[in-house]
């Protein structure tokens, strides 16, 4: 009983304490590790800037022959009009199949292929606009603009349909060539190798490879945020947590649960807090000091629940 009133007044001093303490901490936090050392080096973005410029020149003469551009007028007015709906998106694709292939040159084809993967997609056919995507990328005479993006599209679809080893392959291929990705691009990267990492009947070596490059990739959207001047996002950081987490490395799991619970104060965040102080306080190797001040940062964990009506 002494030492449980021993401990309520250090904890009314540690509440004070912790509800400055441990929000200033961060205000600068940029990750453990506060710059990824690969993809985004400047050697890599150097080397994909020399891989664009090395591309060769796209020759293509192609026009719209006014046949084919009456058939893509009546597209447009249908896919512009304000109001469309599943009808009109049905209507093109019926126009569409009654094109031949064959009989279009390459400019032809891929408007018709555009149209088709728009119209599929706004029917919830993802399946079937990546097709059409697909045959996009298969043709030789596209722009390199435009190959990039159907690329990443293309990736994207993939990773949607949990397709993860294709949506690699496809965002590596789109990497190569991309020196400035945006923060989103970025984001996209770490999303796609945490999904690799946890997936059912991985190798652990494999895992933890996705895992870490999942890290490098939020580590460089953190830093080029705040380079930028923008706000970094709750959710990079909670997807931190759970890859350190993965990884068992309790310091850093714990570092970014008091971020979470100090910037993003919720219920959960805190009580996250509060159980892996209670873990820190019986790991092996920890003194019993430092056991007490784990303990202490425990009960003040629930004091601020308690202070915020979260419980």
């Amino acid at each position: 009983m002494n030492n449980f009133k021993k401990l309520s007044k250090v904890l009314l001093v540690a509440t004070v304490m912790s509800s400055t303490a441990m929000v200033s901490g961060f205000d600068n936090f940029t990750g453990l590790k506060a710059s990824a050392q690969g993809v985004a080096s400047p050697e890599r973005a150097a080397a994909a800037t020399a891989a664009r410029i090395a591309r060769p020149k796209i020759k293509s003469g192609y026009g719209i022959a006014e046949r084919f551009g009456k058939v893509l007028r009546r597209l447009q007015e249908i896919m512009n009009a304000e109001e469309v709906n599943e009808a009109g998106y049905r209507e093109v694709l019926d126009i569409l199949s009654g094109q031949r292939l064959d009989r279009l040159n390459p400019a032809e084809q891929l408007s018709y292929y555009n149209f088709s993967a728009a119209a599929e997609q706004n029917l919830g056919n993802m399946n079937g606009a990546l097709v059409h995507y697909k045959s996009i990328l298969a043709m030789d005479t596209i722009s390199y603009t435009m190959r990039d993006q159907m690329i990443f599209v293309v990736g994207q679809i993939e990773f949607s349909n949990a397709n993860y080893d294709e949506a690699v392959k496809y965002f590596y291929e789109w990497l190569k060539y991309a020196p400035t990705p945006s923060i989103t691009q970025i984001v996209m990267f770490a999303n796609i190798h945490y999904s690799v990492a946890v997936q059912d009947g991985i190798a652990p070596a494999e895992a933890e490879k996705n895992f870490r490059a999942a890290v490098e990739f939020l580590n460089w959207a953190i830093v080029k945020s705040k380079a930028e001047g923008k706000e970094d996002k709750e959710a990079w950081y909670g997807l931190l947590r759970a890859i350190h987490n993965n990884l068992e490395e309790m310091d850093e799991a714990l570092e970014y649960t008091e971020l979470l619970a100090t910037r993003w104060p919720k219920k959960d965040y805190w009580m996250q807090l509060s159980g892996l102080y209670a873990q820190k306080s019986s790991e092996a190797g920890v003194s019993e000091e430092e056991g007490l001040v784990y303990e202490k940062k425990q009960m003040v964990a629930y004091e601020l629940l308690h202070r915020q009506n979260l419980l």
